[in-house]
């Protein structure tokens, strides 16, 4: 039997504690740790289940002494318990508990790791601007002449009236694209299951929304493509002139 971890009541203090591993409250850290019986599954008599986590409550990475794996699928499957290991949402592999603070420096490597590679990047705003044709014709040739240079932060997209906008962003299609952010589909038929409404439907809408930067597609499974928001919300500037 090994010899008991001496920073092993170090360790079980912090049980139940979370944290926010970043700026944008997208990802969190999470530390449950239980004394059980010591055994030869559990020599040092700790449970531990170290993870971080995405918004949605996915499990980004683990290091784990106790995971129940489902291997099989139907009425033959069975579950087996899997000890000191570790996961990532790609790959699984073990983990050698020696004492509490390797575990937590080795914990804490990966999850900066994950959270430098920017899996998940923080989601902008996209400006939107109401101008008339005239009213944006002048600005071009302002530009055009060298007589007006854009702010860094001016709109990329223009409608002519707020009722040209509304028609595009109408509750409708808000909620649809609050729900390409939230589930991800892998393709349009996955999206018209989602919401009910005709493959050839949502294609001519999320079309229009991509001419005015809202959407775009990246490539799916076997060839289809995913529809994707790369922004969190519309930002209006409007004048009165």
């Amino acid at each position: 039997m090994a010899i008991r971890d001496p920073s092993l009541d170090t360790l079980l203090l912090l049980d139940g504690e979370s944290f926010v591993a970043d700026a944008d409250g997208k990802c969190w850290v999470k530390f449950l740790v239980k004394r059980v019986p010591v055994s030869p599954e559990r020599p040092h008599g700790l449970q531990y289940s170290l993870t971080l986590h995405d918004e949605d409550g996915r499990r980004l990475l683990g290091f784990d002494n106790a995971h129940a794996v489902r291997e099989g699928a139907g009425p033959g499957a069975r579950t087996r318990i899997e000890y000191d290991h570790k996961h990532t949402r790609k790959s699984v592999g073990f983990y050698i508990y020696s004492d509490a603070a390797t575990l937590l420096a080795d914990f804490w490597t990966e999850v900066e790791a994950i959270l430098k590679r920017k899996e998940y990047p923080v989601m902008k705003t996209l400006k939107v601007g109401i101008a008339t044709l005239e009213q944006y014709k002048r600005r071009t040739m302002a530009i055009a002449r060298g007589e007006y240079v854009p702010a860094r932060n001016e709109p990329k997209v223009w409608f002519q009236s707020l009722e040209t906008m509304s028609q595009v962003l109408s509750d409708k299609n808000r909620a649809l694209l609050g729900l390409i952010v939230k589930t991800k589909p892998q393709s349009l038929s996955e999206l018209a299951e989602k919401t009910g409404r005709a493959k050839s439907n949502l294609s001519r809408t999320l079309k229009t929304m991509e001419r005015y930067g809202l959407v775009c597609f990246e490539q799916g499974p076997g060839r289809q493509i995913a529809p994707r928001v790369n922004y969190s919300g519309v930002e209006l500037e409007m004048t009165f002139q």
